[in-house]
């Protein structure tokens, strides 16, 4: 799907239904499955409440998430932090952040998180970041596109054994050899 200067992939491949758009707007586009909410591709600007209202009482109950500075806009000149209506989100089990700043993790209430994909993010305290990765219980991948040195890998390892870190690029390939089967 193309949205102005960027695309937006959705892989519904193997999942069971139909997919459809459910609402788009500037900074918003939801993906449906069987006409219900399924996917999120958001700006950081984007508010809940200029969702209609029969879709902001089910959207809460999505599993994927693209949360970008700017959805329509390729570079972006400074990231935006992550956005309070954020803590809504309790589903989503695969979230891409791109051109973010992190300020905390804690602020991620993500209980089911199995896929976390980090794109050009900035740390408020990268030391404070690093160190909060274990509070992701169902982590299991945590995908970068080289943002990390190779020691700050080897601390979120430490402190978090199960969770698979690598490049965005090899992810990517593992998904194409069927090696991760994201469902």
């Amino acid at each position: 799907m193309s949205n102005g200067n960027s695309s937006i992939d959705i892989n519904v491949i193997g999942l069971d239904g139909k997919s459809t758009v459910l609402f788009s707007n500037n900074d918003a586009i939801i993906i449906g499955l069987n006409n219900k909410p399924f996917a999120l591709f958001a700006s950081s600007d984007f508010k809940l409440s200029e969702l209609p209202l029969d879709l902001s009482n089910q959207i809460s109950s999505l599993s994927r998430m693209l949360l970008k500075s700017e959805l329509n806009k390729k570079n972006v000149k400074e990231p935006k932090t992550l956005p309070d209506w954020l803590l809504k989100f309790t589903s989503v089990d695969y979230l891409t952040l791109n051109d973010i700043k992190i300020l905390s993790l804690q602020t991620l209430n993500l209980p089911k998180l199995r896929y976390l994909v980090l794109n050009d993010v900035s740390f408020e305290d990268r030391a404070v970041i690093i160190s909060e990765f274990h509070i992701f219980k169902s982590l299991e991948y945590l995908v970068h596109n080289d943002i990390f040195t190779s020691s700050e890998i080897a601390l979120i390892k430490k402190s978090s054994p199960n969770i698979k870190v690598m490049s965005e690029y090899d992810f990517n390939k593992e998904i194409g050899d069927g090696e991760v089967a994201i469902n």
